[in-house]
């Protein structure tokens, strides 16, 4: 099918192109987001289960091009707030140029419902989180790639929500879509060429007339480089993607990848599937490669046509469930944040990154776009209030929706200098500027039983260790973002604290044997890898200080001993903070769980006259990727947390337990002894402090193959090999959990109807596990092999509160064979009591203090 532009179909194509997405719903609100190719006066009404209106909103649409405008409608309770236990439903009446439409006409019939299966539910729907935690259903997941190798996992959340549509309790509550929503980078080349031109003809009308966005440093607009051709371009702007020849620039292109991303209203069509124009792109690539550079002709030797098309097959696969994603997002409340692939891969991961790209005009121009398609499409359904204008000063994000609503290409280049203040883009490569006129990405939802803390650690992070190291992802300087971002939440107030960290925390052992071993990783992978910076590893400052921030938000109880004491003490009760914190991330294209015990009777950087002890549980839950697996990530599903190449793999410790302790002490202090019984005959060695504290982390290990704070490169066999000779202040132990169960579950489940009057507690939870498809069983030995799930996959969210008894968080991963009608899923039952020392005990030295 030959291409064409989708100026000629656009009259015919539904006025709503992509959406609705439900986003942040509250009580008193609830606010959903669209595009549109025309403009409209947008009124959303919600009606409960008997059909009566119960909020409405109006809101005009922000004509960010002539054919392209968006909009984030809130409503708000004409009466009484919204309830839990009620199946919700809304509508739009759009007031159109010509005439106006409900829902149902502006998206010509589009399956947004889900009444084939549940009668009376043919609009989009949603129900509040129940009060009772046990209940509440949480989904969360990262990383999707529209040419990932595949199926996309994020559709089986569709099947999920079908089963327990008319169920208000059973149905899923939330969805937390944690990075790299789209892959600005890394664009498959057929693709590529739909997105230009359907950004272009959105935002500027007819392509083959309009005028167009012109970057910095170029003379014409970005279609006319084909991909390969943007290769020299942004590798000279300090770019470090491996895969930038198809790399998005404009910001027509961004906004098109979200729509495309989203939606399947703009994808061509050819039959049942999505047309493609794979033949005509390979035929300019070879037609151009004449005049071509040397860079461009290697880039092309080296993803030559087989992989085109090889892409566009998997592109394909993306577009076949792509209703099911347009439709599950119409019915949850979807809360996002950015990574680093919504602008591109490795953005402000190291500081040479940023030294080369802030000092450049293209690619500030180019991160510009990426931010402002963000904020228009992932960050105005976070916060909606801010962009909606204020009583007295505006807030950032209205102001940013004034610069675009109406404007040109030509209004937007003149602006470009005030929009980058907006969406803030750094004026200085080393940190990003405090300024109060500045769009701010983290927010917090804030639910009945539970807080979501949603961080930004991709645009404030620093390098104080210089470059190529670690940054520090919430960092003291220049504004304090542990207290702005977690600390200064509103208070818990007895909820369970979920946090979202877009990196691990911290990273499994191959990720972290890379990154304490840079010269071996550039030896056997050919390159630096700046990914393996892009983590919290353990010990760092970083780290330490980010445990000591989230157990700040723990409530402090009465206890007659210190967490690190061994007997019950006979002083007056003590204060001390006590509880679980959730970490929710993605980003490396494998799921698994984890569990830290952290135990101080001094934190981390405490004061000597204000000590707070604590006894916290930290539970690491990650779901990634949607659609990104790889090889390598396969090899990780099969092996587990000791998988590896295996020319690497003698560089990746066992999976066991780890230990650490640390202290607040000054440099020079001698903490702990290290017996070298091979290389000294049995000789006891002293382990100082090298620097000064609070440089590094004082921390040491203890456990086979860990790395210590103080010696970086030393490595250990076994903690019966050290003696500390001081207390320690802190200790903390992380364990890697394997799952407990394993099963298959069909896409057709049959439907969990509504709990019946009356019904039973038990009965009621039976009902509820047959929606969740799993029966919790905490067997502490396993009855799973499942270690990392490295093929597509979504991981789901659910507690288990039991009064008198230690508490539990479920997580459950789901993913799919592409040769297999169902799915398979692994749960890991995630130990909540901080004060175990049975089935966690600590990992001790030889001898202690």
């Amino acid at each position: 099918m030959a291409f064409s532009s989708i100026w000629n179909r656009l009259i015919g194509l539904p006025y709503v192109l992509a959406g609705p997405i439900l986003r942040k719903v509250t009580p008193s609100s609830v606010t959903v987001w669209l595009a549109l190719r025309e403009t409209a006066k947008v009124t959303l009404t919600v009606k409960d289960d008997h059909g009566a209106k119960v909020a409405e909103g109006q809101h005009d649409t922000v004509a960010v091009g002539v054919n392209l405008h968006i909009v984030a409608v809130t409503a708000r309770p004409t009466g009484e707030n919204l309830k839990e236990g009620i199946i919700y439903q809304y509508d739009f009446n759009f007031v159109l140029t010509h005439g106006s439409a409900d829902l149902n006409n502006a998206t010509q019939s589009a399956s947004l419902g889900y009444g084939a299966n549940s009668p009376g539910f043919a609009l989009p729907s949603f129900a509040l989180p129940p009060s009772d935690l046990s209940k509440v259903r949480i989904f969360h997941g990262s990383c999707r790639m529209p040419h990932g190798s595949g199926p996309d996992a994020l559709a089986l959340l569709d099947v999920l929500i079908e089963q327990a549509a008319a169920n208000p309790t059973a149905r899923p509550h939330q969805l937390l879509l944690t990075g790299d929503q789209i892959y600005a980078d890394d664009v498959s080349a057929a693709l590529l060429k739909l997105l230009t031109d359907a950004g272009d003809t959105l935002l500027y009308g007819d392509p083959s007339k309009a005028s167009k966005e012109i970057l910095p440093v170029l003379s014409s607009p970005v279609s006319t480089l084909p991909p390969y051709w943007r290769y020299d371009l942004l590798n000279s702007a300090g770019f470090t993607s491996d895969d930038m020849r198809s790399h998005l620039m404009s910001l027509s292109e961004y906004l098109a990848m979200y729509l495309f991303t989203w939606s399947d209203v703009l994808w061509p069509i050819d039959g049942d599937s999505t047309a493609l124009p794979v033949d005509e792109v390979i035929q300019e690539l070879e037609d151009g490669l004449k005049n071509a550079s040397d860079s461009i002709k290697k880039q092309w030797k080296k993803h030559s046509e087989d992989e085109i098309r090889s892409d566009a097959k998997d592109v394909k696969m993306h577009y076949a469930t792509l209703f099911r994603v347009r439709r599950l997002l119409a019915n949850i409340p979807t809360a996002m944040i950015c990574d680093d692939h919504e602008i591109t891969d490795d953005w402000n991961m190291t500081l040479s990154f940023c030294r080369a790209v802030y000092n450049n005009q293209l690619a500030r121009r180019v991160i510009q776009n990426g931010l402002v398609a963000y904020a228009l499409c992932q960050h105005w359904g976070n916060v909606p209030e801010a962009f909606d204008k204020g009583t007295s000063t505006a807030p950032a994000g209205f102001n940013l929706l004034s610069k675009l609503d109406g404007k040109n290409a030509a209004d937007y280049t003149n602006n470009s200098s005030e929009i980058q203040k907006i969406v803030g883009v750094r004026s200085a490569p080393d940190h990003r500027d405090t300024d109060p006129g500045s769009l701010t990405y983290n927010y917090t939802l804030e639910g009945t039983t539970y807080q979501v803390i949603v961080t930004d650690t991709r645009t404030w992070r620093t390098f104080p260790d210089g470059d190529n190291a670690t940054g520090h992802f919430l960092p003291a300087v220049p504004s304090d973002q542990l207290k702005i971002q977690i600390m200064d939440a509103p208070a818990l107030n007895g909820r369970a604290l979920l946090v979202v960290l877009t990196t691990n925390v911290p990273p499994t052992q191959p990720i972290r044997s890379a990154e304490r071993n840079p010269w071996k990783t550039r030896k056997f992978g050919g390159s630096a890898h700046p990914d393996i910076y892009d983590a919290w590893d353990l010990p760092s400052v970083a780290f330490d200080r980010l445990l000591v921030a989230l157990n700040t938000k723990l409530p402090i109880v009465k206890s007659n001993k210190l967490p690190l004491d061994k007997n019950v003490g006979t002083n007056n009760d003590k204060d001390v903070r006590k509880g679980a914190v959730i970490l929710l991330s993605g980003d490396v294209h494998h799921g698994f769980s984890a569990r830290l015990k952290y135990r101080a009777n001094r934190r981390f950087e405490d004061p000597v006259t204000q000590p707070q002890p604590a006894s916290v549980i930290f539970a690491e839950l990650v779901a990634s990727s949607f659609k990104k697996q790889n090889k390598q990530t396969i090899m990780l599903h099969k092996e587990g947390y000791t998988g590896a190449p295996w020319i690497a793999s003698e560089y990746v410790p066992p999976h066991k337990e780890e230990g650490y302790v640390g202290f607040n002490l000054p440099a020079g202090t001698v903490v702990a002894q290290n017996f070298q019984a091979v290389a000294d005959a049995g000789a006891w060695h002293d382990m100082e402090l090298q620097r000064a504290f609070p440089a590094v982390v004082p921390t040491i290990v203890l456990g086979s193959e860990g790395v210590t704070g103080v010696q970086p490169d030393q490595h250990f066999a076994d903690q019966h090999n050290i003696r500390l000779l001081k207390p320690p202040d802190f200790r903390y132990r992380l364990d890697y959990l394997q799952a407990d169960k394993e099963d298959w579950q069909p896409t057709n489940p049959p439907p969990v109807p509504p709990f019946s009057p009356g019904m039973s507690r038990q009965d009621a939870i039976k009902q509820f596990n047959q929606a969740t498809n799993f029966y919790r069983d905490y067997n502490y030995k396993g009855t799973s092999k499942q270690q990392i799930v490295g093929l597509n996959n979504i991981g789901e969210i659910t507690f288990e509160p039991r009064q008198g008894n230690p508490s539990f968080v479920n997580h459950t991963l789901r993913w799919k064979l592409e040769d297999s009608s169902a799915f398979a899923w692994a749960t890991y039952n995630v130990y909540l009591d901080p004060d175990d020392d049975i089935v966690y005990p600590d990992v001790t030295a030889d001898s202690e203090p």
